[in-house]
């Protein structure tokens, strides 16, 4: 059954219903709205924005934090390739060393041979020899790499073969300063250097007793001491 739309005011209100249904709600306003509603009123949507998230504001972090990954990255990647660069450019100092090393040794042993007479002057106490025997002193002084280190041992091996009485006749200068070297080299981190002064050492002693007619080798071993 179907009645006519009534329309009825309650305080301020228009209600409108039809078929018992509630169809609208208007309010009205009830006098003029005070100071304290318009500066509220005024103040909502500015209120309203600083509390409610901004949207933009999640894509800037997003880009800054992308931002600080990628320069990570490019930090990694330098410091990546000054690594490689500083190991390429160490092995290659190291070989050039090693290859001078080798050189030197073999520029000695040519000299050797072709100025035996002379070196073996004076009991082989002259500057010439001095000389000779300082440079291959110096390969023990100075670190050498583990190859170049192995050739100046056989180097002074046969150096104390061709020269005996430079070390057990005469002064003991040489022999000492020798001694001393191959002792700190006994003292190495690596084995195989260990091994080698070793060897030497018990070389220098060895021929040091055959010099000496198989009776002692009293001066190397006051000088080990």
């Amino acid at each position: 059954m179907n009645r006519r739309m009534s329309q009825f005011d309650v305080k301020g209100l228009d209600w409108s219903t039809q078929s018992h249904h509630l169809y609208s709600f208007h309010p009205k306003p009830c006098g003029k709205p005070s100071k304290g509603q318009d500066v509220l009123g005024f103040m909502a949507p500015e209120r309203k924005s600083l509390t409610l998230p901004v949207s933009r504001n999640r894509g800037s972090v997003l880009h800054t934090r992308l931002h600080q990954l990628g320069s990570l990255e490019n930090a990694h990647t330098i410091n990546h390739t000054y690594s490689h660069a500083d190991s390429d450019a160490s092995l290659l100092e190291a070989n050039i060393s090693t290859e001078v090393c080798l050189t030197v040794l073999d520029t000695l042993s040519v000299f050797i041979m072709g100025f035996k007479a002379q070196l073996c002057a004076d009991l082989g106490h002259n500057p010439l020899m001095k000389k000779v025997f300082q440079v291959l002193l110096c390969f023990l002084q100075i670190p050498q790499s583990e190859t170049a280190l192995k050739q100046v041992f056989t180097s002074l091996r046969t150096f104390i073969y061709k020269f005996p009485c430079t070390f057990f006749d005469g002064r003991a200068d040489m022999c000492a300063c020798l001694c001393y070297e191959i002792l700190k080299c006994c003292n190495s981190k690596l084995s195989s250097i260990r091994s080698d002064a070793a060897h030497l050492l018990y070389f220098l002693m060895k021929s040091n007793f055959e010099y000496n007619g198989r009776k002692s080798f009293v001066r190397t071993h006051l000088q080990v001491l």
